[in-house]
């Protein structure tokens, strides 16, 4: 974190980030203030550790892996090249893709992993099925007409083993 800082300068910020369950971590904002720029980065051992993940902000503009917010489902199975599973929404880890299938998405560069989660827009009615602790996949057509949407998008960086 403070190498970060350091490099950054103003434009990084210390906050405390949510995280799923309703946790709470110290991390670091860059661009914190600048909603298309704004990143959330997450460290091991509570900041004082490498860095473990970074998220983008909720209207962040960055691309990643050529995907962004707001990007449909058939956009992100055409970038993965195959279909790929999902929980249900409406409730703590909805919309978080669980498996990539195999797919061009399922490993980047440098053993980084890509988080991707998906909400529907506000005022479409979603389908029982949908709803819940469930594994949807992509190529669903009633998961097609959800309408869901790119809501979280994030990369997770691989942990070094002790040593290296």
């Amino acid at each position: 974190m403070a190498s970060l800082k350091a490099r950054f300068g103003g434009n990084a910020r210390a906050e405390t980030l949510s995280g799923a369950e309703g946790i709470e971590t110290p991390g670091l904002a860059l661009w914190p203030d600048d909603r298309a720029r704004r990143l959330e980065v997450f460290f091991d051992e509570d900041g004082k550790g490498p860095v473990s993940f970074v998220r983008l902000g909720d209207k962040a503009e960055w691309r990643v892996a050529g995907l962004g917010l707001g990007d449909s489902i058939a956009r992100v199975r055409e970038a993965n090249g195959k279909y790929f599973i999902f929980s249900g929404f409406e409730w703590d880890y909805g919309g978080y893709v669980t498996d990539l299938s195999g797919g061009q998405l399922t490993a980047l560069p440098g053993g980084c992993t890509l988080s991707l989660r998906f909400e529907v827009p506000e005022g479409i009615v979603i389908r029982y099925g949908l709803l819940g602790e469930v594994d949807l996949s992509s190529d669903d057509p009633a998961v097609e007409a959800s309408h869901a949407r790119l809501s979280e998008l994030g990369v997770g960086f691989p942990t070094a083993e002790p040593g290296e």
